[in-house]
């Protein structure tokens, strides 16, 4: 398994620093976080160390989304929740603190008054054909 020797998920992974695992197949563990923002929430850290969503193998996303499943399923039946947010940062500048992969799954309820949503704007810098070009010609690119 590929770790990090000062990466605090990697240690958390390899179960040198305590944690409530709420979860654990080959590919993940599931944590409660230390600094919850709602009741139940949990992080989903990769046990291969992967900086982030752009670094880890596709089968390596695809169980974290399972995993997201599983605990927005069992936050739903065992807090109460009637939802939850999963969200994912990548880089500085989306809030990315620890690299490391890692999801977060939050549990929602009715008027619980927490605020996850963002400012709406309209398309700048070109119009939304040019965007979809651009962003088309990258993807195309990248293949």
């Amino acid at each position: 398994m590929t770790t990090q020797k000062d990466c605090i998920f990697c240690k958390i992974v390899n179960g040198e620093i305590p944690s409530e695992i709420v979860y654990e197949d080959d590919e993940c563990v599931a944590v409660l976080d230390i600094n919850p923002i709602a009741e139940g929430h949990t992080v989903i850290i990769l046990k291969q160390h992967y900086k982030n969503l752009l670094d880890a193998p596709d089968g390596a996303s695809a169980a974290m989304i399972r995993a997201c499943k599983c605990i927005g399923r069992a936050a739903m039946g065992a807090l109460g929740a009637d939802g939850f947010n999963v969200f994912c940062n990548n880089e500085r500048s989306a809030g990315q603190v620890i690299d490391h992969m890692h999801m977060h799954v939050i549990p929602r309820k009715t008027d619980d008054g927490l605020r996850l949503d963002r400012p709406h704007s309209k398309h700048g810098h070109g119009s939304v054909s040019e965007i979809r070009e651009k962003l088309r010609k990258q993807m195309d690119a990248a293949n």
